[in-house]
């Protein structure tokens, strides 16, 4: 918001500012999505990402993904963590269903 305000205000040329004040009434934020899709070409060991604005349709090469946007690969433990901490919170020893069902899927798999 602070990036786009002072992109917007142009300076002003005085001598002397006895005072400055900017009034914002209201912030509107839209939602864009874009999808980003990782292709691999085994036998060469090439990889692609081609990134679709989910909006106009309009794509484009990428060179980007979730995974950099995020810092690290999500796996299903890490996952199944998280969602036991929020279930945590809202629901008093949901956390516990969230790990026994871990548990369960992870004996199935096996």
């Amino acid at each position: 918001m602070r990036d786009s305000l002072s992109k917007m205000i142009t300076g002003i040329q005085a001598d002397t500012m006895l005072e400055e004040q900017v009034e914002i009434t209201r912030v509107d934020l839209y939602y864009r999505p874009t999808h980003a899709f990782k292709y691999s070409w085994a036998s060469k060991q090439k990889e692609g990402i081609l990134e679709v604005d989910g909006l106009t349709g309009e794509s484009r090469p990428g060179n980007r993904v979730f995974t950099e946007y995020f810092g690290k690969v999500l796996d299903q433990s890490f996952l199944f963590d998280i969602g036991a901490e929020a279930v945590g919170i809202f629901v008093p020893g949901g956390g516990i269903a969230v790990k026994a069902a871990k548990q369960y899927m992870d004996t199935r798999n096996k």
